[in-house]
Formats: structure tokens, C-alpha cells, sequence
């Protein structure tokens, strides 16, 4: 591929560590690919200068934006790089949104002193550093219940770069604070800002909240380049800047920029918005509250049909995992059996399911399958570093090539070892069985509740195939699955099965289609 003419441009950007880590990363990206050069120009901001209250109880808006929107309009730089969720949802008719790179790594992250995990058990309440609206509403609603022994959580309010939020934090002004992922990563991918953050990271633990629980600022992650749309060069900057372009991450942002603005927008607005493209499907959560009503929402963005449904009860509709008073019928043929697992100490160790024996394993770096797991484990006790959050392992994957992870745990690029099924496989390491399924002979009551059922929704595809086998009607019926590994596998053997993002929207679905009937 030809490389487009070369150039000299100046980048305007602020002065944060992570401002200009980040604006020297997309330097080194369009000088790689393009003949032109770069040159960065430091431009404070009030955000930058008063950092003694939230951004929410601030005087006016553009904090982060208005002295970079104004050197860029006069002509005395020739482009800017912004945090995408730091740009309001209207920007100056004299600036045009150029380019959108590839983002990685939207979630929130929690960091937490080692002391403090190691007593949790005695903890009564955790004072963690946030100022942001939306994370204090999700942390104090939530957090509680993905921590070892489930301490009482409260928010503390946080602001400064990113080191300096880490440091107070290492200096036991909060027991953890909670950082948007993506920037961390990038500081860690830097040589020189890794070396300030690696000394800390040797006093702190990490967690990688889930987005289907603490879903991100909307756009959270991304980086966008603007420039002047006055600008007259025959298109040649918009050219360069094209060859960093991501369109898979500008659908989803857009998405989550719609909604954010939805709801009237601006950073005193408490809801978590992030769409990620898992399987081909966007897939979209909400959380938090708006005029004291809380919003709650897991769907995909799909042209997928799925049937209209009748009046359905709940002796309708099976669920092949748990237990519950809503009176779903659930799986009595094929139930999880534990067995014996072994645990190593030096590679991460990754738990399937809620059925994997665990006991005085605290010390291991773990990450688990999806959040029912992750709950009841800590429960007992376990810190969790992160999960699939029931989407495969796709995430797993990235986070396995994460600088800051590996920098914090060197067994993350290694070989994990999964403990799942005797028939299980993975991408990610080695397979050790760790529980298995039972085909049990159903019974006559079983049979009569199977033959009522209508609609079905699967957690692996070989519990699919065991019912199939042992009931050949329901071949007929309206089948259903997550969008993580049993819904990859029912694809490569021809499945009709109807991917949903997980259990929340599969029942918002059959709520709804009860209320469209009544």
C-alpha cells in the first residue's frame, strides 16, 4: 500500500501523563504508516488546573475541550486527540470529528492495597475513590457483591491523573480506586509512564469490573482526532488520519453516544453505557439512575428475528442452569457433578463454572466465567481478577495481551489452566477437569413438565444434545442460548439457536411478550 504524501502537523493535546502517553501513541501509529511527521503542542486546560472538585459541580462545560477547540480553530494546531467520552454530545460547527481509533480494554478497573484484601474478611466498610456519578451509583449499589466476604462499599470522591490517583490510593487515603481500564493500559504501554506506575502496582490488586454489572462512560476508551472543517488541503490530513480510522469502534461508541444523549447527556448523568461486539452481535448494557428511577438493561443490537410469543407461564419455559422460586422449570437430566481440581499457583486459573471446587485457593490469580460464579465464590472468599462476563473468551483473550495485566501478573501470557468439563477446550491453556455432567434417567413427572415446555435456553451444547436425544419433540421447539461458546458451537453444527446477550434479556423477552398478550 502506498503511503499517502508526507507532511508536518502539530498535534495540540493536554499536558496529563496520560494526554500525551496517549497523543505520542496515535504520533507513532500515523508516522508508521504515513510519510508525514508529527510534533505535539501542550495546551492546559481547566480541567487540568482545578482539580479540587467533581467535574459535575464545576461552573460551565467543555472542561477538558474549550482551550484545545480554540488552538485548533485559529489555526495553531493542526489537529487534537481527545478522550472520545471527554467531548460533549455538541461540538463547534468549525471543528469535524475526523477519525475514531481502535479501542480496547472499555471497562472499569478497580485497584485495591493488598492489606486491605487480605483482611476483608474483618472489614466493615470500604471507602473507594471516585467522583464520577455513575460509578458511585454502580459501586455502591454492587460492588459489594464481587468482593471476598462482601464488605459494605461507599464512595469517596477522587480526582487527579491517573498516578496520582493510584498513589493516594498506595498511601492509604482510599482503600481502592476505581480508573477507566484503557487509560491505564496505554500508560502501562509506554516504557517511561510504566516505570512510574510499576512500583505501585507492587502494593495493589486488580479487578476488572464486568460491563454487564458496571457498565462504562459511554464511549469510554475510544480516542478521537478532530480537526478543522475549514480546513483546505485537498484532503490530505483527512487521508493520514483515515489510516487509524476503526469503523467497528465508531458503530459501537455511536451507539452509546445516542443513548448517553438520550438521557439528556453531561458528566453529572449517573448510567453506565457500553455497547462491545461479541459474536458478530453488539451487545449493549445500561446501568444506573436517571430522576430517581434506576435503569437496568442487558440487550443486542440485532436484526436477528426472534418469534412473537404467546401468553407463556413459567412451567413453560426451561433454564438449564440454577435454581429459583419463579417456577421455570430447570435441568434434572444432565446435572453438574464436582470433582476433584488442582490448582497452580504459578499460572492463572480459570473457572468455568459455580461447580468447580474451591477451597484455600485465595492466593491464585483467577478469573471466571460470568457473574454467578464470580458472586458465590466471593462469597467464600475469592478475589477475582476478571471475567468473560458469559461472552466466550474473547475477552479473555485481550485481556491476556494486556500490558498493564502482565505487568501486574507475569502468568498472564502464559499457558492458563481451565478448569472446566472432561470434554472442554479452550484457546486460552491447558484443560483439567474440574466437574462433569451426569446423564441421568428422567422421571415420569420430568417427562410430563418437558412435553409443556415451549421455548428452551441452553447453557452448553452438549446439554442441547443430551435433551434431544432423550426427548425428540422438542426438536420443534423455540430454542435459546448466550452469545459466548454454546452459541459458536451450535453454529459450526447448523443450530437454530436464538442468541441473546444472557438470562437478563432472555427473560425481559419473555416478560415482554406476556405483556404484549395480556
Amino acid at each position: 500500500m502506498n503511503k499517502p504524501s508526507s507532511s508536518n502537523f502539530i498535534i495540540g493535546t493536554r499536558g496529563s501523563l496520560l494526554a500525551l502517553t496517549q497523543c505520542r501513541q496515535v504520533k507513532k501509529e500515523l508516522e508508521e504508516k504515513t510519510n508525514a511527521s508529527f510534533e505535539l503542542k501542550i495546551i492546559k486546560t481547566q480541567g487540568d488546573m482545578d482539580t479540587s472538585k467533581p467535574l459535575w459541580q464545576m461552573e460551565g462545560k467543555d472542561f477538558f475541550t474549550k482551550e484545545l477547540d480554540e488552538e485548533l480553530i485559529s489555526g495553531k494546531v493542526d489537529l487534537v486527540v481527545h478522550s472520545y467520552k471527554d467531548l460533549g454530545s455538541i461540538r463547534p460547527k468549525e471543528i469535524e470529528l475526523c477519525s475514531i481509533t481502535k479501542r480496547q480494554f472499555s471497562n472499569d478497573i478497580l485497584f485495591m492495597r493488598k492489606d486491605v484484601v487480605e483482611n476483608l474478611n474483618s472489614s466493615s466498610s470500604l471507602d473507594i475513590g471516585t467522583s464520577s456519578p455513575r460509578r458511585i451509583f454502580n459501586i455502591e449499589q454492587s460492588l459489594s457483591e464481587f468482593l471476598p466476604y462482601n464488605p459494605q462499599v461507599k464512595t469517596k470522591q477522587l480526582r487527579g491523573n491517573v498516578n496520582t490517583r493510584l498513589k493516594k490510593c498506595v498511601d492509604g487515603l482510599y482503600d481502592g480506586v476505581v480508573l477507566a481500564f484503557a487509560g491505564v493500559e496505554r500508560l502501562c504501554m509506554d516504557k517511561d509512564s510504566a516505570k512510574e506506575i510499576a512500583p505501585m502496582l507492587e502494593h495493589l490488586e486488580i479487578m476488572i469490573l464486568p460491563q454487564s454489572t458496571f457498565p462504562s462512560a459511554a464511549s469510554q476508551g475510544a480516542l478521537a482526532i478532530e480537526i478543522s472543517s475549514n480546513r483546505n488541503d485537498n484532503g490530505n490530513l483527512r487521508n493520514l488520519l483515515n489510516t487509524v480510522h476503526c469503523e467497528n469502534t465508531k458503530e459501537a461508541v455511536s451507539i452509546e453516544r445516542k443513548i448517553f444523549n438520550s438521557y439528556g447527556g453531561g458528566c453529572h448523568l449517573a448510567v453506565g453505557i457500553n455497547t462491545t461486539k461479541i459474536s458478530g452481535f453488539l451487545k449493549t448494557s445500561l446501568r444506573g439512575t436517571v430522576d430517581n428511577k434506576n435503569i437496568n438493561k442487558l440487550f443486542l443490537q440485532t436484526n436477528l428475528e426472534r418469534p412473537n410469543l404467546g401468553n407463556l407461564t413459567n412451567s413453560e419455559i426451561f433454564i438449564g442452569v440454577g435454581k429459583s422460586k419463579e417456577g421455570y422449570i430447570f435441568d434434572e437430566l444432565t446435572p453438574k457433578k464436582s470433582l476433584q481440581s488442582n490448582f497452580i499457583k504459578s499460572r492463572v486459573n480459570y473457572i468455568t463454572s459455580s461447580y468447580v471446587q474451591m477451597q484455600g485457593e485465595t492466593k491464585h490469580t483467577l478469573f471466571c466465567s460470568g457473574t454467578r460464579t464470580w458472586k458465590k465464590f466471593a462469597q467464600m472468599g475469592f478475589w477475582f481478577v476478571g471475567s468473560s462476563d458469559a461472552c466466550g473468551e474473547q475477552l479473555l483473550q485481550e485481556y491476556k495481551n494486556s500490558y498493564l495485566l502482565k505487568l501486574k501478573y507475569p502468568e498472564m501470557e502464559g499457558d492458563w489452566l481451565i478448569h472446566t468439563h472432561p470434554e472442554g477446550t479452550s484457546s486460552l491453556g491447558t484443560t483439567t477437569p474440574a466437574y462433569k455432567r451426569e446423564e441421568l434417567k428422567p422421571s415420569d413427572d420430568f417427562v410430563k413438565k418437558i412435553k409443556k415446555v415451549k421455548i428452551f435456553f441452553w447453557t452448553s451444547l452438549p446439554q442441547y444434545q443430551a435433551y434431544l436425544k432423550e426427548f425428540p419433540f422438542i426438536a420443534k421447539s423455540i430454542h435459546c442460548c448466550g452469545i459466548g461458546k454454546t452459541y459458536k458451537k451450535s453454529l459450526e453444527c447448523n443450530l437454530n439457536l436464538i442468541p441473546f446477550s444472557g438470562m437478563i434479556e432472555f427473560k425481559n423477552w419473555i416478560n415482554d411478550g406476556n405483556k404484549k398478550e395480556s
